[in-house]
């Protein structure tokens, strides 16, 4: 039983040193590896609520994949921003909310067009991910904001 999750937290682990660029090294490894962890944790989320309701499994992915995707990309462009200075930081975070909307709106609109499903559990999905994504953005920016001693 334990070694299940022993593996769990290596393989979290594995997947997190192996696929972000980002060397230990990096002053920013610590936000980017708990943004790690916050996709990884989100992506249990995802499985576990796809398994109680396997008839909406595809509605909870697709709700899932939007701001994960959007909160990546975010993510990547604040970290490269940081390391010039928090004038960037601002400047990036007011650019990506306006790409972020255009992004949510043709997402959706692409999703309703091309696929047929039940929208109410794609809300859910999407709005629950949304949040919980972009509250872990906020915690990363507040992070990379302040001043490093």
């Amino acid at each position: 039983r334990y070694k299940s999750y022993r593996f769990i937290n290596w393989s979290m682990s594995w997947t997190i040193n192996r696929i972000l660029p980002f060397g230990k090294g990096n002053l920013v490894w610590g936000k980017m590896k708990l943004f790690g962890y916050g996709v990884l944790t989100s992506f249990g989320i995802l499985g576990l609520c796809a398994h109680f309701l396997s008839q909406y499994q595809y509605e909870l992915f697709f709700g899932w994949l939007g701001p994960v995707v959007a909160g990546s990309v975010t993510i990547i462009f604040v970290e490269q921003a940081s390391k010039k200075d928090l004038g960037s930081v601002t400047k990036t975070l007011a650019i990506g909310f306006a790409v972020k909307m255009v992004f949510y709106g043709i997402y959706i609109l692409i999703l309703f067009e091309f696929y047929s499903f039940y929208p109410i559990p794609l809300i859910c999905s999407l709005a629950g991910f949304f949040v919980g994504h972009h509250a872990l953005e906020a915690v990363i920016v507040n992070n990379l904001s302040k001043p490093k001693i």
